[in-house]
């Protein structure tokens, strides 16, 4: 006996021209939460205490449903204000770890901001180095132990090293906007800050960024400011190096030519 009457304009995630005077069908889904008590009183399993059951126990090479579980749980409370309690039924870090480890890029942005924010623990260091390797051997900022992250309960090795490689993997096998931004900003920040990077490392880190926040801008991604801020940076750069501006050695710099082409 249950039914759902709509018209065309609220169907969320739809946009319908309504001068298509077409026949439509709407699927309508109940979910129905049948795992209660059993007959000999045994407590109910966890599967039946959450809010949203049929996101938990995704299968083990389903990366998708590992990270929108992940996802799900960060939340604190529900639209009603009840507490969600799949927060405390899973562990939205291991969720994310075990879904990056099978190349989602997805869970690989949230990872790399987790690291960033230092919430990651230490001990997960050999575990993301190890699978970031296992992805792309090449990434060219997963941190070694020639760098001063060692392997083991080195009090040395700190995650907030991998927030990068999280994002550089996102940004350019994965093309993620979010990931790109972030590893540019993470860039140019270190490029201000850090007073030991040789000049070579500097001119790499603004190029890179600079790619980056391009690759942004034309996935719909707002990175206008920050472009304009690397172009201030870098005629800072080149004026500092006694590079005329305008001239023709000015526009022979990568950054430059990268600047002019995504602001055209």
């Amino acid at each position: 006996g249950d039914g759902v009457v709509h018209t065309f304009d609220i169907l969320h995630g739809v946009d319908v021209d309504p001068r298509l005077n077409q026949p439509r069908t709407s699927l309508i889904v109940w979910f129905t939460d049948c795992s209660g008590n059993d007959a000999g009183g045994e407590e109910k399993d966890v599967n039946s205490s959450v809010n949203q059951p049929w996101l938990l126990n995704p299968a083990e090479d389903d990366d998708i449903g590992k990270f929108v579980l992940a996802l799900a749980s960060e939340k604190t409370v529900e639209e009603d204000g009840s507490h969600l309690k799949l927060k405390g039924a899973v562990d939205p870090l291991q969720l994310y770890i075990s879904s990056a480890a099978q190349g989602n890029v997805f869970s690989m942005t949230a990872l790399g901001q987790m690291c960033d924010d230092g919430v990651v623990p230490d001990d997960q260091c050999d575990v993301i180095r190890d699978f970031l390797l296992a992805l792309d051997s090449s990434n060219p900022f997963v941190p070694n132990v020639e760098s001063g992250v060692s392997r083991g309960n080195n009090p040395q090795c700190k995650c907030e090293g991998f927030a990068n490689p999280l994002w550089y993997h996102a940004a350019i096998h994965g093309g993620h906007r979010v990931a790109q931004v972030s590893l540019a900003d993470n860039l140019m920040l270190q490029y201000m800050t850090d007073q030991n990077l040789t000049v070579e490392e500097k001119e790499s880190m603004i190029l890179i960024a600079s790619i980056l926040l391009t690759q942004a801008l034309h996935q719909g991604y707002n990175s206008l400011d920050m472009l304009h801020r690397i172009r201030d940076v870098e005629c800072s750069r080149l004026g500092d190096a006694g590079v005329e501006i305008p001239s023709e050695a000015f526009f022979e710099s990568a950054v430059i030519r990268v600047l002019l082409l995504s602001m055209s």
